[in-house]
């Protein structure tokens, strides 16, 4: 959808027709038609305005005689061709509760589309987002009006890089809306690249820094911009002095400040590979006509250095603490757990069997202090944000299962099946030798894992990027040591940018096809959600032995998955060494693993929880899998508490002659070496069943 129709490179802010800027008192009827008309003969074809916009007193609430700027809007759009124009709409969640459930946005959304005299609008927006939770939930309900044919598309303004990227994986944001400036340049770090990767475009509102760079005279007295630093008696003085030197450059131009500062910001963009929109703000047809004057300059490298020189001369902040603080004070955690709720209930009706959602006591959650209910959210989010979950739950923190045991402990038990008074028992003792050879199997390949979560850091779901790379540069040292050991040797392989023992791409994919290194975590919604997936390929790598039997992974869904393999007959053999292993890596001097003492090892998933192991064989079964699927494989193998899996791991193929993946389903309440055991006894019995099949 485009955003500009008739080839014009600006939009306009309408909110100061309604008296925003003032003392908010709105344009007379015939003035604001009048000041439209003419902007958009000028070549404005995009409007941009709010519910929120409207006459009277800033922050209050509209009285019963307000003038709506959509309603001012609305009578001049009635005068000219739907197709010669586009509008953006924002919803302001602070009006409405916090709320972004499908009910309450439509009834806003509607409320809009009359006051516009419109059957859609082109883009609709959340006004600030308050919180991840939020833009996610609104994008939920957005995507049901798109395609209910009452929005064309979908905005995001004021939003952070994580919460776009998360909205994004919803429903396809057409734009987001900041300010962004010669003087306010705090999203090109990581919100502009990212809307170039997300295709994604901007719309720059302020583009003039709140008219600082248009040249004004007098201080504002009004108070939205009153409470902004920049404007405060002692920078504004500075402010102004810095505006002189811009005014020169413009000179030498022959153009105004104000185009010579938009067209920077076009040209930046530009160089950024971004589309940007900017809107700037007026009510003065005159004012109207000198901005888009600027489309029209083309600036040198040179020219766009000076500028850049000169606004570091800027003294305040673009927004001060009190900016709006009374629209949101409280208003973002309120938003965040309101919005999460309600997605938390929607799922909970339509898929009872997601666990996150089932075992959400909502009288419990409100029995917490905020710290903790950030927390039982943040650990049901993958759930809630991915309805078709089976379990949806992931620990942030070492002690979240303790914490948060009313919340943790009934999912637990119900998904492993144990009893209230089960406890978690760790024991690598093993009876006897498991010789496949004796059940008339040839060599296979066996492996065995294990997860690991340091005790001195987040689980990966709350790290940042900061501490997966420590923990990175921790283990590594850990791996030197085994390293040096004849029987280990081998490398440490980091996708880290700028590690020293780094791979470069083609090396990491030989790995994955290797079955050595795991997948870009990056396209795993549930991954992300969980928080996982995050600052990919940061703090990520894998160390692999010599003779690449022993392999531990690092950063993945736990901070280490510590694995040995071998082809061969004898199950002991994998289990002995991981153990030995194991042992050499824990007593390594700053490497403490964490533990409970009702679960054992503790994981990320509570499905790995207790010993965190997963004991396999790759086994031929042509008989059991002669219909080319492994379903009367996994009948077979569920009552004798086996799970099968394609070679390739879950959600993979079997193998051309019938190969799959087998291993017991147990991972807590249960001991390390009765792994091994039950993974031996139902080979045995599965065995049974194959030669069976085949008579």
């Amino acid at each position: 959808m485009e955003l500009l129709v008739g080839g014009g490179r600006l939009g306009l802010g309408c909110m100061s027709v309604s008296g925003q800027y003032d003392s908010g008192t709105p344009l007379p009827a015939e003035e604001s038609l009048a000041f439209f008309q003419g902007a958009h003969n000028a070549g404005y074809t995009h409007f941009d305005t709010a519910e929120v916009y409207h006459s009277g007193p800033f922050g209050q609430p509209p009285g019963t005689d307000a003038v709506f700027n959509e309603a001012q809007l609305g009578a001049f759009f009635r005068t000219i061709p739907r197709s010669s124009f586009t509008v953006g709409t924002k919803y302001a969640p602070w009006l409405h509760d916090w709320n972004a459930d499908y009910p309450t946005v439509k009834a806003a959304l509607l409320r809009s589309l009359s006051r516009l005299g419109l059957g859609y609008v082109d883009i609709y927006y959340t006004h600030r987002v308050p919180s991840r939770e939020y833009a996610v939930a609104f994008m939920h309900t957005c995507r049901r009006l798109v395609h209910e044919g009452l929005i064309r598309a979908v905005g995001l303004s004021e939003v952070s890089t994580e919460w776009l990227v998360a909205a994004h994986a919803v429903h396809p944001v057409r734009c987001v809306q900041q300010e962004w400036s010669l003087l306010s340049r705090g999203i090109e770090d990581g919100l502009v690249p990212a809307c170039v990767r997300l295709g994604v475009a901007i719309v720059a509102y302020s583009p003039l820094a709140r008219n600082l760079l248009s040249g004004p005279a007098d201080r504002p007295t009004d108070m939205r911009r009153r409470l902004v630093p920049r404007f405060s008696e002692d920078n504004f003085a500075q402010n102004q002095r810095m505006v002189t030197k811009i005014e020169k450059l413009a000179a030498d131009k022959g153009c105004t400040t104000a185009q010579l500062s938009m067209g920077w910001l076009l040209q930046r963009a530009s160089d950024m590979g971004v589309e940007c929109i900017p809107i700037p703000g007026t009510k003065r047809l005159p004012h109207a006509l000198d901005n888009m004057a600027s489309a029209q300059l083309r600036l040198a490298s040179g020219d766009m250095e000076s500028l850049e020189q000169i606004a570091l001369l800027v003294a305040g902040a673009r927004e001060g603490d009190g900016y709006l603080a009374g629209a949101f004070e409280g208003g973002t955690k309120k938003a965040e757990f309101a919005s999460a709720l309600s997605q938390i209930a929607e799922v909970k009706r339509l898929n009872p069997g997601n666990l996150a959602c089932k075992h959400f006591d909502v009288a419990y959650f409100n029995s917490l202090d905020d710290g903790l209910k950030a927390r039982m959210i943040q650990c049901a989010r993958s759930g809630f944000e991915n309805p078709d979950s089976g379990v949806g739950a992931y620990a942030m923190q070492p002690d979240d299962y303790t914490a948060l045991s009313p919340f943790m402990d009934p999912l637990i038990r119900e998904y492993h099946k144990a009893s209230p008074d089960a406890v978690h028992v760790n024991d690598w003792t093993v009876s006897g030798t498991f010789d496949l050879a004796e059940l008339g199997l040839p060599a296979l390949s066996m492996r065995v894992r294990v997860g690991r979560n340091l005790k001195s850091f987040p689980l990966p779901g709350a790290m940042s990027k900061q501490e997966r790379c420590e923990l990175e540069d921790t283990m590594v040292s850990a791996f030197e040591k085994l390293m040096a050991m004849p029987e280990y040797g081998g490398r440490y392989n980091s996708i880290t940018p700028g590690h020293p023992c780094f791979v470069n791409h083609e090396m990491y994919n030989k790995l994955v096809k290797e079955h050595i290194m795991f997948k870009d975590m990056s396209k795993d919604p549930y991954l992300l959600s969980a928080g996982i997936a995050k600052d990919w390929p940061h703090g990520r790598g894998c160390y692999v032995s010599a003779d690449k039997e022993f392999i531990v992974w690092v950063g993945e869904e736990d901070h280490l998955r510590v694995m040995c393999m071998k082809k061969g007959a004898i199950l002991n053999q994998v289990f002995d060494r991981l153990e030995k292993a194991l042992q050499i890596v824990s007593g390594i001097e700053g490497i403490e693993f964490a533990c409970s003492e009702s679960y054992g090892l503790v994981t990320s998933c509570p499905t790995n929880l207790g010993t965190g192991m997963r004991a396999s064989v790759h086994v031929p079964l042509p008989n059991l899998t002669s219909d080319g699927t492994d379903n009367r494989a996994k009948a077979v193998a569920l009552p004798l508490g086996l799970s099968v899996r394609g070679i390739g791991g879950e959600h993979t193929a079997i193998g051309a002659d019938g190969t799959v993946d087998i291993s017991p389903s147990a991972r807590l309440f249960i001991r390390e070496g009765e792994i091994i055991e039950a993974l031996y006894k139902g080979l045995q019995a599965l065995m049974l069943e194959e030669s069976r099949s085949k008579l």
